[in-house]
């Protein structure tokens, strides 16, 4: 006997308008709802005895797979898929289901990739409905740093330099390519001129200037996506008496620990000054200790892609603040890079222009949590809301 179309329309009605756990006996089972399980690539595994983290979607038919990531989707109470054979996701996802679950996993990403539906055949109680879920390929979230403040006054007239490493740059889509940084804009703008090169942003402060001033730029990740603007908040002063400028080091990152001393990140007027050490930044991926004014650098142990295989990072950075028995302080920055043309110490000599990709490869932000012994979190302090703020 025929299947009256319009009771089967009732039926489907019924099923999605059913408000999820209805006891209505006589009622149609409530939609198939989705619980995500969901493993960002690098996450941690769960160890033994550890739940995991469920998370209920907001619409349960659409399934976005994080970006070189995992998902696990769960069905609701009762639902069992009854056509896992036929169904099929194209590259670059991976798929695989159960009568209970579907999962997904992206290897990489293909921008070309957009929607794909799943049409599952779903079981309860005895009644089946096809039900359509939709596959997506998630973009990664959008790249973050931290607002920040200086916390040592800039010098009228004279360059400073603020290494990426210490910018607390988040940049989930840097994968294939590193975070590229672009430059806003000075506020106000008589105060001087900001650029940025593969390792530094510059800020280069008009001589006559004095107070306060807020540095502006953006980070792009690999999809090009832009962060929300960025500010980093100075105090320019007047010229110290004593000139002590802060050099910034490009070297060859070592196999091995390497010490460099103070006299090797500054320049002096008097070379009877004495200079001593106040802190060193931690570095991206390596470890840093200062003690007694030697700086002794640890290079770090290679990572492991998504192959098993050993991969050496192929840049590091760390700062380090130096200070003068007149108590002038600057802030050096080392840049350590895994390449030919780093054979010999030398000067950063990085082009400045108004937008550059980083050297320094997914740049992560230093916590409590992972600074190493003897070094500082950061040459800044948070600031909170420096945007809004002056946009008052």
């Amino acid at each position: 006997m025929a299947r009256d179309p319009r009771l089967l329309a009732a039926i489907l009605c019924t099923i999605v308008l059913l408000p999820l756990g209805s006891s209505a006996a006589s009622a149609a089972p409530a939609l198939p709802t989705l619980t995500h399980l969901a493993a960002a690539d690098g996450d941690d595994e769960k160890g033994d005895g550890e739940e995991e983290e469920e998370e209920q979607v907001a619409n349960p038919l659409d399934v976005a797979i994080p970006y070189f990531g995992e998902l696990e989707t769960k069905f609701s109470d009762g639902w069992t898929l009854l056509n896992c054979a036929d169904l099929t996701v194209p590259e670059p996802v991976v798929f695989t289901c159960t009568p209970e679950s579907m999962s997904f996993a992206t290897p990489s990403y293909d921008p070309d990739f957009g929607e794909v539906v799943l049409p599952a055949e779903m079981s309860n109680a005895g009644r089946v409905v096809t039900v359509h879920y939709t596959v997506t390929l998630a973009l990664p979230a959008i790249p973050t740093a931290a607002e920040l403040v200086v916390n040592m006054p800039i010098s009228a007239g004279t360059p400073f330099s603020i290494a990426h490493a210490e910018l607390g740059v988040i940049c989930e889509g840097c994968r294939d390519r590193n975070a590229r940084l672009e430059v806003l804009g000075v506020e106000p703008a008589t105060a001087g001129t900001l650029l940025v090169t593969d390792t530094h942003l510059v800020f280069a402060s008009a001589p006559g200037y004095r107070g306060e001033v807020a540095l502006a730029y953006r980070v792009q990740d690999e999809r090009d996506q832009w962060s929300e603007p960025i500010a980093i908040t100075a105090y320019v002063s007047a010229p110290a008496a004593d000139v002590l400028l802060p050099l910034h080091l490009r070297i060859p990152l070592p196999d091995e620990q390497i010490e460099l001393s103070t006299d090797q990140l500054v320049v002096v007027d008097d070379a009877d000054t004495e200079l001593d050490l106040l802190d060193c930044g931690a570095p991206v991926y390596g470890t840093v200790t200062c003690v007694d004014g030697v700086i002794s650098y640890t290079p770090p142990v290679p990572l492991v892609n998504e192959d098993g295989e050993s991969v050496q990072v192929a840049a590091d950075q760390f700062t380090a603040t130096v200070y003068a028995e007149s108590g002038d302080q600057v802030r050096a920055t080392v840049t350590l890079v895994l390449d030919d043309d780093a054979d010999a110490p030398g000067l950063v000599t990085g082009l400045l222009s108004t937008s550059a990709e980083s050297l320094i490869p997914n740049p992560v932000p230093v916590t409590e949590q992972n600074a190493p012994a003897g070094a500082t979190p950061s040459l800044f302090a948070p600031i909170v809301g420096l945007l809004e703020r002056r946009q008052k």
